[in-house]
Order: C-alpha cells, then structure tokens, then sequence
C-alpha cells in the first residue's frame, strides 16, 4: 500500500493600482505533491542587525519556505510619527552568505512576507537593518 504524499497549496493575490487607475490583480494558484512527510518547522525569531545563521531546525531540505515580518503591527493605538518610522525601518535581510560573498539578498518589509523554495538550506543568513526584528520562520519539508 502506497503512503500518501503531502500537499502543498498556494494561493495569493497581488494587487497593484497606479494613480487615477483601477488596480490590476494579480492571482496565483497551485499545489504541488511533496516526497516528503512530517511536521513543519515553524518558529518565531528575532534578527539583529548582524548577520546570523538561519535556524531551520531539523528540517534539512525545504518544500516551501516562508519568512512573515512581524513588525509595523500597532493592535491597540495609534502610533505617533516616530513610533511609526521606527517600525518602518524594521525590514528583514537574507541572503545566502553575507553582503561580502553574495550577489543579492531579498528584504521582507513590516508586515509582509516572502515565500520560496530554497535550493540549498545551508548558507541561509538573516539580519534587521534595523535594531531587533521580530519574525515568523516556517519550513514544510521536502
């Protein structure tokens, strides 16, 4: 009897409106069969302005991984200008090496996320550009 194989879906929708335009949507969809099973990998992390070895736990190779900056998020008032600006600057680098040995790296800004599939685990770093930021890591395996 074959086991069954795990699923990952994916849906987003990107909208982009330029000024005196209706905004233009952009819709993504799909799912694909992983090989792998078990449970995902999923923590909350803190970078510092250093770069830093990405903890990807016991997970070895990944399916998906996903990286959501938890930072800009004022749940109770309204920030003051500073308040807002500080937060703002709390933007979330990685790169595979540092900014010495790597061509590019990608930045996931306050409150947003990014999603990829990395071919190689090892090597992943992460730093804030800012002070400390608070983020959200998770890796399905593959």
């Amino acid at each position: 009897m074959e086991q069954e194989k795990s699923v990952i879906t994916i849906v987003e929708n990107v909208y982009y409106r330029e000024p005196g335009e209706e905004p233009v949507m952009t819709e993504l969809r799909h799912s694909r069969i992983i090989d792998g099973t078990g449970q995902a990998y999923e923590r909350r992390l803190t970078a510092t302005e250093d770069w830093q070895p990405l903890d990807c736990g016991w997970i070895k190779e990944a399916s998906q991984l996903i990286i959501r900056n938890r930072e800009g998020y004022f749940p109770v008032t309204n920030p003051t200008e500073e308040e807002q600006a500080e937060a703002d600057s709390k933007i979330i680098e990685i790169a595979h090496g540092t900014p010495k040995n790597s061509d590019f790296s990608w930045l996931v800004y306050p409150k947003e996320s990014m999603r990829g599939v990395p071919g190689n685990l090892n090597g992943l770093n992460v730093r804030s550009q800012s002070g400390s930021t608070r983020f959200t890591l998770v890796l399905y395996p593959k």
